[in-house]
């Protein structure tokens, strides 16, 4: 349970990194690309000031459910406060990875929660990279924040895919 983040059976963010760093050394030593994803949900206080913070307990338990039925148990999905969440996904390169996330945006787009009379969306800020002995967690998380950033700026509901110099 120490691992777990109680309301959604996501990996707290200290497991979700101690995880992370072993994929990332694994990608590193395999050439193997690998996306850091950092999302949330778009409007969230608005569900929770409309709704209640009840409704929004059942929209973040909703979206990780949808989430990790979808992952798997090879990728990773770990919450790192709030309603920010990042997923950690390896041996996909950029166009992969962007099928992939497009299919989890399909399954959040089916969400019906009770006694809310708007769907819930989200942004997803992505960096896709195949890794080498510089990489950082500390680093992936920043440039796919900005992209985050930049999806929130852009539209809300959507994919931004940011860029990342790494060095060789």
């Amino acid at each position: 349970m120490a691992y777990y983040d109680e309301l959604t059976q996501t990996l707290n963010q200290r497991t979700f990194i101690s995880r992370a760093e072993q994929i990332i050394a694994q990608c590193i030593k395999n050439q193997e690309h690998l996306s850091f994803i950092l999302f949330d949900i778009d409007h969230f206080k608005n569900f929770n000031d409309t709704y209640g913070h009840d409704t929004g307990d059942r929209i973040l338990q909703d979206l990780t459910q949808r989430i990790r039925q979808f992952l798997g148990s090879t990728n990773l999905i770990g919450r790192y406060g709030g309603d920010e969440f990042a997923l950690l996904l390896y041996g996909m390169d950029k166009n992969e990875t962007e099928k992939y996330l497009e299919q989890i945006m399909g399954l959040v787009a089916e969400a019906d929660i009770p006694g809310v009379s708007e769907k819930y969306t989200i942004s997803m800020g992505v960096i896709n990279l195949i890794p080498n002995k510089h990489t950082e967690l500390d680093s992936l998380y920043a440039f796919s924040d900005k992209a985050l950033y930049q999806a929130k700026h852009n539209q809300r509901n959507c994919i931004c895919f940011g860029e990342i110099m790494v060095e060789q």
